[in-house]
């Protein structure tokens, strides 16, 4: 709308002031304010929404389509390429087979984790404006905003597959390590879904400072304790040396492997990037298993 269009409609607003009930109280000021919005407004897209009916049925395996390959892990007891089984005792086997599975370009994800994925997806992608403008380019840039999440962050995303294959291989409880909280926060979350137990070791600083995120934990059931702590032979090691030791995500890790290989029905899950500890312990059962989390 032209300026000059817009002052006589100002001027309009301006001399019904005080002859008609709609104006009193000062409620021509907000008539005018939005008038000026509407009109001043961009009509350019911000935020894309992908319709619920087309959220994605298969996940993209970008090994598959890698030219030159990311070399295997090691198994740490025989130094060879660690194969899918060697994982078994510590993760659901199918996270096992996916996490190192470099020809499948594609992987379908089940109907109940798209199901459950209904509840706060699809994110939006949004365009960045302000951020274009700052750099001066002709690029446009876009952004995933994540944070829309019942957790505020994509770890859910990863979260929920996860639980969901504990639950196919009957597994009834998963421990995991959190740092400042999202991941242990998104796997409490998870659990709750498909009806598991769920405890999180906790970086002990963060767990003393961010009491609101382990609010979060435990609101969804979980089970959380401090790292270190007395409740693990790893925890009492480091504070009888160390007695004020506030943890590292290293040792909440270590920590919630512990949990899972000495307790049966236990997966451990450290939100699935592969970084072995250790060699599979023989005393890990098949019905224990571990989530996969790394830093959050």
């Amino acid at each position: 709308m032209k300026r000059g269009k817009l002052r006589q409609i100002y001027l309009d607003i301006q001399k019904t002031k005080g002859k008609r009930n709609w104006f009193k109280n000062n409620s021509y000021i907000w008539a005018l304010n939005h008038l000026i919005i509407l009109t001043t407004m961009s009509n350019k897209t911000k935020r894309f929404i992908l319709p619920e009916e087309e959220i994605p049925h298969y996940w993209y395996n970008i090994q598959a389509d890698m030219v030159n390959k990311p070399m295997p892990p090691l198994n740490p007891a025989t130094k060879q390429p660690l194969k899918a089984e060697d994982l078994y005792p510590i993760f659901a086997e199918e996270l096992c087979r996916q996490e190192l599975n470099q020809t499948d370009t594609w992987i379908e994800i089940p109907e109940q984790v798209r199901e459950m994925y209904k509840y706060y997806r699809s994110t939006p992608l949004v365009r960045a404006y302000g951020l274009e403008k700052a750099l001066g380019t002709p690029a446009h840039i876009y952004f995933k905003n994540e944070s829309v999440s019942p957790m505020g962050s994509h770890k859910l995303n990863s979260a929920i597959p996860q639980a969901y294959y504990c639950k196919q291989e009957g597994v009834t409880n998963v421990t995991t390590e959190t740092g400042a909280g999202q991941w242990g926060a998104s796997l409490a979350y998870a659990a709750r879904l498909f009806g598991l137990e769920a405890a999180v070791y906790q970086v002990k600083i963060s767990y003393e400072q961010k009491p609101y995120r382990r609010s979060i934990m435990q609101t969804f059931g979980a089970q959380v304790t401090p790292s270190p702590s007395m409740s693990t032979r790893a925890g009492k090691d480091i504070l009888t040396a160390h007695p004020n030791y506030q943890g590292l995500a290293g040792n909440s890790h270590f920590r919630s492997h512990r949990a899972g290989t000495d307790h049966s029905q236990l997966q451990i899950y450290p939100r699935l990037r592969i970084e072995p500890r250790g060699p599979a312990s023989d005393r890990n059962r098949p019905g224990s298993r571990k989530a996969n989390g790394n830093g959050g």
